[in-house]
């Protein structure tokens, strides 16, 4: 890998862009915790590949117009135009050249171009983009993967990352190509008695929560509706999975009480983020163990207002960890965040769409709605209009609510799902709603268009 510093090539213009992604993009996207690919290894890569070049400049010309408040006609959005123009032309002689694209020549420009798309809200082309990489990632051979000049690893881990956003924001068929199922890779023993750092338990946390999801479906084709469940999950494999997180929370638990004390702000507003996942992913898996036991089960939805006190305690920790990580500008205020990072935004989503307490729903809404950021796929405004929609269509026509026991799962939605347009801002959000039938807890599928 070149060693050459990547600030003295271009114009004067690049070399700004290139500095702003060095000192605000680069950090952003590894969130709160330290990751040399995006500090170093690309920008080292990209003094030898100019259409990788022109592709951090472009992303660095857009998240600066982002974090100004602009997600399309800002002040760099001709430049950066016309970088990824650039980029994307150096990218198109790679696919058509007559070796054809490689790990090496196509990963991390389609990766950047990614973030680009994301940034400027056009969530379409960029799941399209996401299914791209990943299939030629996996269709790539062990040996292949073994030549790369590339930290294999790291793309592995960005690339699970983005499969799993997608999947929670879109459903399955968002996904695409999928990772071959890991479920046997997932077993005790990998896990520690005690996390050394909040790094090592979130990889823990990742690699078997996108084991877990990304298990549970396979590919037959290309096509957008390609993801399809693989099986319904036996007693044993719930057994399993319910053991694997117990002793991580244990793990995580002997790190918290013996170090947070100790850590500093970015190590304990990362710890605060994984207490948040892990307070979701409980409310997942308790619901999905009652719903295998509790006969006729359906698609009640009122059996989430057990969980209040957990949504509660996500949204006051989202709120401290917003309160001590805010960004303030020259101006007074906040700057819009980026990262490919899971953080507040999935928790507080989920809360908002799945809590029907008034006060606990409002308080997420607004966080999402007051602190903008784009975490990965997950766009905080966007998440909160969507689940804004939810609270409205389920409380239409009930006055004065002050419990969530007043909405009754006749009210309630349930299987929530936006498809983004690949080319316009927009999504068709369908839910299911609970209909007039014969049949006990028969649902209807309906559908709405949201732009931005």
């Amino acid at each position: 890998m070149p060693k050459a510093r990547l600030s003295s090539a271009g114009s004067p213009k690049e070399r700004r862009a290139v500095s702003f992604f060095r000192e605000r993009t680069g950090p952003q996207l590894a969130g709160f915790y330290e990751c040399e690919f995006w500090s170093r290894i690309i920008l080292q890569a990209a003094h030898a590949d100019d259409g990788l070049r022109h592709a951090l400049v472009a992303l660095a010309a857009v998240h600066e117009d982002y974090e100004g408040g602009s997600t399309v006609g800002g002040n760099n959005a001709s430049f950066a135009l016309q970088q990824y123009n650039l980029a994307i032309g150096k990218n198109l002689e790679i696919l058509t050249s007559g070796d054809g694209p490689t790990l090496d020549k196509y990963m991390a420009p389609c990766i950047v171009f990614v973030c680009i798309e994301m940034l400027q809200r056009r969530y379409g082309s960029a799941l399209s983009l996401v299914k791209q990489a990943v299939k030629m990632f996996y269709d790539a051979t062990p040996q292949q993967q073994a030549a790369s000049i590339w930290p294999i690893d790291i793309f592995e881990s960005i690339l699970s990352r983005l499969q799993t956003q997608a999947i929670g924001l879109a459903g399955p068929p968002a996904m695409g190509t999928t990772t071959p199922p890991r479920i046997t890779d997932a077993v005790l023993c990998g896990i520690p008695d005690k996390f050394f750092s909040v790094a090592e338990a979130k990889e823990h946390f990742e690699f078997y929560t996108n084991t877990h999801i990304l298990s549970k479906y396979t590919s037959s084709s290309d096509s957008d509706e390609c993801a399809l469940p693989m099986e319904v999950l036996t007693e044993e494999d719930r057994t399993m999975w319910v053991k694997i997180y117990e002793r991580w929370a244990a793990a995580f638990d002997t790190l918290l009480d013996s170090s947070y004390n100790t850590m500093t702000q970015r190590e304990r507003n990362a710890a605060d983020v994984m207490q948040m996942r892990r307070l979701m992913l409980y409310t997942s898996v308790d619901m999905t163990c009652r719903e295998a036991k509790i006969s006729d089960f359906g698609e009640d939805q009122t059996f989430w207002d057990l969980y209040n006190p957990t949504f509660l305690q996500i949204v006051t920790i989202a709120e401290s960890v917003i309160n001590s990580m805010r960004a303030i500008g020259s101006d007074g205020k906040g700057r819009a965040l980026f990262t490919l990072e899971m953080g507040i935004v999935g928790p507080l989503y989920d809360t908002a769409r799945s809590c029907r307490d008034p006060v606990i729903r409002r308080k997420a809404i607004n966080l999402l709605y007051l602190n903008p950021c784009q975490e990965g796929l997950w766009d905080s405004v966007l998440a909160a209009r969507v689940a804004e929609r939810v609270m409205y269509l389920e409380e239409r026509g009930l006055k004065d609510i002050a419990t969530s026991a007043e909405i009754g799962d006749e009210d309630r939605l349930s299987t929530v799902v936006p498809t983004f347009d690949k080319e316009r801002r927009r999504a068709v959000i369908s839910y299911s709603r609970p209909v007039d039938s014969p049949v006990p807890l028969e649902n209807k599928r309906m559908e709405e268009v949201i732009e931005w």
